[in-house]
């Protein structure tokens, strides 16, 4: 006997198939005193990974600071195989733990099990595949997300990852196996080609880099099928576009995100329903539709009053501010004809009153100074009082009066957002708020809303 101490990476990594002998198959772990108490031990230990890897900035020292789940043993046994076989061993203690941990393993053990065809499985077993990516507040094998993704965009159903193997065997029972896995492998190729060049040209890259700041992994069985090869590429891009439109949209008007999972999968049926040359008319339609407050498409006067009162410096992470601010900035490139039409991403955002006012900015012009000051910091934080610097630029303005702010921007910055900026001769409530009104203006005509007439339901 050879005891080792193993993980479940190392167990799982190798070519191994691990099979239960029938004395142990009837043994079914239960919700309350298996499956879940585990599932909360390992939420609980990645959740402090988190907030350690937050508090530190390092990810090898939260790990290293985070402790260890102890499993339990599993207990296996080598089975004598044909040559060229694949390795077995029968798993004669810890069945549960082994099945519960890993349901791509499980997955590709029983294609192989009933189907010996060649390169059946392809190449998701490289290293890739089995990356660990974060799913929210949580990472999981990147290969068991999107079998996860990619049988909920087929089925149009919601898969609890505990279920994805039961899942895909009743997938398979209706379904030529060779058939399943020929569209699997060619559908997560093509999303692996997508995530490996963020982005197969300037558009999609565009488009990859936004939903990443935003987090929008939800979206990934729409963007399974718009990655076809049966998807007009016009059609994707255009695609692309409603998509992002609503997105933001709904971020900047602080919307929730509870119903998103349920709208994607809706959205995937009613895509594989309609050829796929038209999706860019069929995203539209389907989003144009939708009433409920947690579905709805916001108009561009609901955008307008959004960003006019919202303090978004504080509602929004920087990295998803920063986004908005420069798409602003690129509907002004266009429409400019200036030279240079890619928007740096290495910018800070600046307050142009800043935050600690007092001392280098003249008070409020009010009889209520109390009232008038409070009213001046909900607003310093509106996006009409933001804009996009370099971070040695904002270093240096830092709580400068508006005069010193204005000559530092029209001599150092190239940005549109800037340059309409340098012609104001002082800097008040009165001007973020009519510049937080043409932001939204700005904001509503990169991203159309869905009483475009650009969309074509």
């Amino acid at each position: 006997m050879e005891t080792n101490i193993r993980t479940p990476r190392e167990l799982f990594q190798k070519d191994i198939r691990y099979t239960i002998p029938p004395f142990q198959r009837p043994y079914v772990w239960n919700r309350d005193e298996q499956w879940e108490p585990l599932w909360n031990d390992v939420r609980n230990l990645a959740e402090d990974y988190l907030d350690e890897s937050e508090t530190s900035g390092n990810d090898i020292s939260a790990l290293e600071k985070t402790r260890r789940h102890f499993l339990g043993a599993v207990v296996i046994k080598l089975v004598q195989t044909a040559t060229g076989d694949f390795e077995q061993r029968e798993v004669i203690d810890g069945q549960q733990r082994v099945t519960t941990l890993q349901q791509s393993d499980l997955i590709k053990n029983y294609v192989l099990s009933k189907n010996r065809e060649p390169n059946l499985w392809g190449d998701l077993d490289r290293k890739w595949w089995r990356e660990e990516v974060r799913q929210g507040r949580l990472f999981r094998p990147r290969l068991d997300m999107l079998l996860n993704y990619w049988l909920a965009m087929r089925t149009g159903s919601d898969v609890a990852p505990s279920r994805v193997f039961d899942m895909y065997r009743r997938y398979f029972a209706n379904n030529q196996i060779p058939d399943v896995m020929s569209d699997v492998k060619g559908d997560l190729d093509r999303y692996r080609q997508y995530e490996e060049q963020q982005g197969r040209n300037p558009e999609e890259r565009l488009f990859h880099y936004r939903t990443r700041v935003m987090q929008v992994g939800v979206i990934t069985p729409v963007l399974l099928l718009l990655l076809s090869d049966r998807t007009d590429q016009c059609a994707r891009l255009r695609s692309f576009q409603v998509l992002e439109s609503f997105l933001i949209r709904r971020m900047v008007c602080r919307q929730t995100t509870k119903d998103y999972n349920r709208l994607i999968l809706e959205m995937a049926s009613e895509l594989q329903e309609h050829d796929l040359e038209s999706a860019d008319q069929v995203v539209a339609g389907f989003l144009r539709r939708q009433t409920a407050y947690a579905r709805k498409w916001p108009s561009d006067q609901e955008v307008s009053e959004s960003l006019e009162f919202s303090p978004l410096y504080r509602l929004l992470t920087r990295g998803r501010l920063r986004l908005v601010l420069e798409g602003i900035e690129h509907r002004l490139r266009l429409s400019n004809k200036t030279e240079q039409q890619g928007v740096p991403k290495n910018l800070t955002i600046e307050h142009l009153m800043p935050q600690e006012w007092k001392g280098s900015w003249s008070p409020p012009d009010a009889e209520d100074q109390e009232t008038a000051e409070y009213e001046r910091s909900k607003l310093i934080h509106s996006i009409g009082n933001l804009t996009l610097t370099t971070h040695s630029l904002n270093s240096s303005m830092s709580n400068a009066p508006w005069e010193d702010k204005r000559c530092e921007l029209q001599e150092h910055s190239i940005l549109r957002l800037n340059s309409a900026l340098t012609n104001r001769p002082c800097w008040n409530e009165d001007s973020i708020r009519t510049r937080s009104r043409q932001m939204a203006e700005w904001l509503s005509e990169y991203w159309p809303g869905p009483d475009s007439p650009g969309w074509v339901s």
